[in-house]
């Protein structure tokens, strides 16, 4: 990637929502989006962060916000696996008063891994780690866009990871990480009481509703399974996993089914494969009876 200044046009429109602590991050959704990217940083001897900007921001706050999305990336790809593409990011000033990041999303598209962040750049650097919302747009990038028709796998995913990722960042210890999503998931549980629809259905339902926190917990379900069973019975963590998945399958994987099978792969089980026939099959009070 040569530096330089590439101005790109991308033209579209979205329907955001925004709450406190709730993961209403969305991604491949249309966006008005047109500004000057900028190559800065390289990151690896091939791939960087390529910025672009929306509103006034001074020098100072711009400075602050390369700081912070460059330890977040850094740390997303030690956690994760090293990303192999640069990552387009587009900061768009905020005003919000209630959080530092109120929103974000993720994009794939035309060959270019975007990430979308409304930013209020009066924050300080620490108010912008410890806000979870630009952690879990760079997890979203980890694997390919799985259709909205997956978004709860895509966003419990992505939930689960970004606090893997702040915990390696010294954000969390395994210990908060660990009550942290018992917490959330029991606050979620209440919603998957079904015995007749399956933990999918009721999370498409939740998200037709517009519940979207507790469908984005509920789903970390299926990921905090994994973990958990890896931690018992291999000593490694899910994370582990996906450092390995970056330079196998990352590229090629399309689907949900290639991810799911790339994961066992990895893994050298069909552990994913066997819980996701339990998540499409059973109902939802059934997942979370263990929660």
């Amino acid at each position: 990637m040569k530096q330089g200044i590439i101005t790109l046009f991308i033209i579209s429109t979205f329907v955001a929502c925004t709450a406190t602590e709730n993961d209403v991050n969305q991604e491949e959704e249309d966006v008005l989006m047109v500004g000057d990217y900028e190559f800065v940083e390289n990151l690896t001897n091939d791939y960087g962060l390529i910025w672009s900007w929306e509103g006034e921001f001074t020098t100072g706050e711009q400075e602050k916000v390369k700081d912070w999305i460059t330890e977040v990336s850094e740390a997303t790809n030690n956690t994760l696996g090293q990303y192999g593409f640069d990552v387009y990011v587009n900061i768009i000033r905020s005003n919000s008063k209630n959080r530092p990041v109120p929103f974000g999303f993720a994009r794939r598209r035309e060959g270019k891994n975007q990430v979308h962040l409304y930013v209020n750049p009066t924050a300080t650097k620490d108010e912008l780690l410890r806000d979870w919302t630009a952690q879990h747009e760079f997890s979203h990038l980890s694997i390919p866009f799985l259709g909205s028709k997956n978004k709860w796998f895509s966003e419990g995913f992505a939930t689960f990871l970004s606090r893997q990722t702040m915990m390696d960042q010294g954000l969390y210890t395994q210990v908060e990480f660990d009550s942290l999503y018992h917490s959330k998931i029991t606050e979620a549980k209440a919603y998957y009481n079904s015995s007749t629809k399956t933990f999918i259905e009721v999370s498409d339902s939740l998200l037709d509703n517009n519940v979207y926190s507790h469908m984005y917990w509920g789903s970390t379900t299926f990921l905090f399974t994994i973990d958990k069973r890896l931690r018992k019975e291999r000593d490694i963590r899910f994370v582990d996993i996906m450092k390995e998945y970056q330079p196998l399958f990352r590229d090629s994987d399309k689907s949900i089914k290639d991810v799911i099978r790339s994961f066992d792969k990895v893994i050298g089980e069909d552990w994913c494969w066997e819980l996701m026939a339990v998540y499409r099959n059973n109902p939802s009070n059934v997942i979370m009876e263990d929660y």
